[in-house]
């Protein structure tokens, strides 16, 4: 008897009538009520504009959009949002975002992405499971007078559900082929008038699409579960703290890579020795107040984020024994805003904010090419602190038209100790003990733009800046390797949005030109053992 397909099948039963039950309970979570269009307010402007107040191209993905198009993770947004790309490198380590074609693969994103206030400023966090989620707002279009480094691109910013706006039970599943299956829920209350929680949790399992002809099983296995908890406490109408935790534990295969023959235009089968994967910790909280008077309103959001990795791969992706690297990442992220505004709804409104942060990096690097009879260790421990201020001022000029007008000063700094141990032959190599100087720098960006509004329409035009801080390179085979140059870019638009047939359309058209400085290139390094980044010029 076919043991493995009868527990699919049981499986299937039990799947489908547990979504069934338990969405007869809480069909008042999935009801879709009509959304005006013009009154969609954006969270990511820090001031909550209403969309058409906005003079910058944005996107905003509601809930039940991302239930009925099953989004599951963030590469699934790159269907439905434009100028949005985010693609597969084989395992979340490797998770990069393009906006507009802005990006980068290696070092720090070109895009920058907050999920309930918290920075995620690495990319090999940007890759994690959807659920809980409220809405996903895409700015595209630097963001750097609001948000500061890596958002040369753009800035995604994301809610998930607050128990303030949703109360009861939610519960969903799903089942499909190569072995798919997963469930969340989550519990939503309201306490009382002062006290609010939901805590929430996902699992998600597929026994992979691709199978490695070596070893004849699946290279892309992949369990993952998360957990979320949010508590909100609201002693009067000018004041509320909140607390929202979240974790989540991700084990894959990895790496289904295959040579492709350029000639016969045919791939070949994935077939290599080793095995290879990627496991991801991931743990981040925020704790977020509010205290607003008549006439100002102040934030403030402490957050703290963990990312524990370890990554083994086959770098060579042949049957033969070549070269293998195992790699551990350890980072820690500390960070804190601090934002006052004004509350009136006059003709001049301002914000004023505050940010820092730190991060300190542990990685090391095992590496052995048994060609060579050779193996070496190289370990990083790095750190990188930053701190910025930053100011926005609006002015409408008249009813229809209004001007915006910001500035941000960043400034960093980042060292790095690297040892290196290796042996060849059964010989031990003379270790390499390092600390590198500090590197430092400091950057401002402006940002200006216009905005006319008329009934359902508004028409905008912008300048705005963004960088990318310079660094280390984690891989280097030469000494002019070792430093990079940070990026800068120029961005000009002119943008329409518009609402017809009675606010149940929207349309949105943008013209822009970026101009990118000091851009910073992925290249290989001499061995073709690695990667760094340098600089070229402009684009």
């Amino acid at each position: 008897m076919n043991y493995d397909y009868l527990t699919r099948v049981v499986l299937f039963f039990v799947v489908l009538f547990l979504t069934i039950s338990i969405q007869a309970q809480t069909a008042v979570l999935d009801t879709i009520n009509p959304i005006n269009l013009d009154e969609i307010v954006i969270n990511a402007s820090k001031n909550n504009l209403k969309i058409k107040e906005l003079p910058a191209a944005v996107s905003v993905i509601h809930n039940t959009v991302i239930e009925h198009e099953s989004v599951v993770k963030m590469s699934d947004l790159t269907s439905l949002s434009p100028n949005f790309y985010m693609p597969d490198y084989g395992s979340k380590l490797t998770s990069p975002i393009y906006i507009r074609g802005i990006g980068s693969r290696i070092n720090a994103p070109s895009v920058g992405l907050y999920v309930d206030h918290v920075p995620y400023f690495e990319k090999s966090a940007f890759q994690f499971d959807f659920f809980d989620i409220e809405k996903v707002e895409i700015l595209r279009g630097p963001q750097g007078t609001l948000y500061g480094r890596n958002t040369m691109g753009g800035i995604i910013n994301i809610l998930t559900l607050s128990p303030d706006k949703y109360q009861g039970t939610k519960f969903k599943s799903s089942i499909g082929n190569y072995g798919q299956y997963g469930f969340n829920a989550g519990y939503y209350k309201r306490i009382n008038q002062q006290w609010s929680t939901s805590v929430s949790g996902n699992f998600v399992h597929n026994d992979g699409f691709f199978t490695n002809e070596f070893s004849d099983s699946t290279v892309d296995k992949t369990d993952s579960y998360g957990l979320r908890h949010r508590l909100k406490f609201k002693p009067s109408k000018r004041f509320d703290i909140e607390n929202i935790a979240a974790f989540e534990n991700s084990t894959q295969g990895g790496y289904p890579y295959a040579v492709y023959d350029t000639a016969t235009k045919t791939t070949s089968p994935v077939n290599y020795d080793r095995y290879s994967s990627y496991d991801r910790t991931l743990f981040s909280d925020a704790l977020h107040l509010n205290y607003s008077t008549d006439h100002w309103k102040l934030s403030n959001t402490a957050s703290f984020q963990l990312l524990n990795d370890e990554q083994n791969i086959d770098q060579d992706f042949s049957p033969e024994n070549l070269y293998y690297i195992t790699q551990f990442q350890d980072q820690k992220t500390v960070s804190n805003e601090l934002l006052v505004q004004s509350v009136n709804s006059g003709r001049y409104s301002w914000l004023l904010g505050v940010f820092g942060f730190n991060q300190a990096f542990d990685n090391k690097v095992n590496v052995n090419l048994y060609t060579h009879d050779m193996e070496y260790l190289k370990t990083f421990d790095k750190s990188i602190r930053g701190a910025a201020v930053f100011h926005q001022s609006t002015l409408k000029v008249t009813d229809k038209f209004s001007v915006v007008a910001g500035i941000r000063y960043d400034y960093e700094q980042s060292e790095l100790h690297y040892l290196y141990e290796g042996a060849m032959a059964g010989v031990t190599l003379p270790p390499q003990d390092t600390i590198y100087p500090h590197l430092k720098e400091g950057v401002l960006l402006p940002k200006i733009a216009l905005n006319y509004q008329r009934d359902h329409m508004s028409v905008y035009a912008s300048y705005s800046s963004g960088y990318k801080p310079g660094g280390f390179n984690t891989t280097f085979e030469r000494p002019e390797h070792l430093t990079f140059n940070n990026e800068l870019s120029n961005s000009y638009e002119l943008g329409l949005k518009a609402t017809i047939f009675k606010d149940k359309l929207s349309t949105e058209f943008s013209i822009f030109y970026n101009y990118l400085k000091n851009q910073q290139i992925y290249n290989t390094v001499p061995s073709g053992h690695g990667s760094y980044l340098s600089n070229a010029g402009k684009s």
